[in-house]
């Protein structure tokens, strides 16, 4: 498992630099007394397994962020309209496999709310909840591109990070 800590740039970064990184940050945010942002986004998609995500948020696990949150973005063709009605069926598949995974979250002492999105782009809607809420970093699950693919698309990971006002921490599963 390759861990990276991202904030515009790609840059390997071992764990306990990142946990030194963090905690610093965190008692900077203490001691100026300003409202602390204290949650983190988890952006997941329909083929992560839950093997996966449990060994790969372990090195969150370390870090006091009480708040969690689990988000699925649903993207949409242009053709059809981005009424959360007409896709139930859809949120109701992602709550049930989202469950799991809350629940191990909170056995572990964390608040966990399951949040989904209706949009025509993944990274933007990741962007918007990021902005809209009061999160500390985005947390995501990232697979490597095989073949032709990997050289002329640009991950949503890496959309996020060039974007993000927020730190992003990648993990490759």
């Amino acid at each position: 498992m390759a861990l990276e800590v991202q904030s515009r740039v790609l840059l390997p970064i071992s764990i306990r630099k990142m946990e030194k990184q963090l905690m610093n940050r965190s008692e900077v945010l203490k001691i100026s007394n300003q409202q602390t942002n204290d949650g983190v986004l988890i952006p997941l998609s329909d083929d992560i397994q839950f093997s996966e995500f449990v060994s790969s948020i372990l090195p969150l696990l370390k870090f006091s962020f009480p708040k969690i949150t689990l988000f699925h973005v649903i993207t949409a063709p242009v053709t059809t309209p981005l009424d959360p009605d007409d896709m139930n069926g859809i949120l109701q598949v992602f709550e049930s496999r989202a469950r799991p995974i809350a629940s191990v979250l909170e056995q572990q002492g964390y608040s966990v709310e399951i949040k989904t999105a209706v949009a025509r782009s993944i990274s933007s809607a990741i962007l918007e909840e990021a902005s809209s809420n009061d999160y500390a970093l985005i947390f995501m699950l990232k697979r490597r591109k095989v073949g032709i693919r990997g050289f002329f698309s640009r991950s949503i990971t890496q959309q996020v990070v060039e974007r993000s006002s927020i730190p992003v921490i990648s993990v490759l599963v």
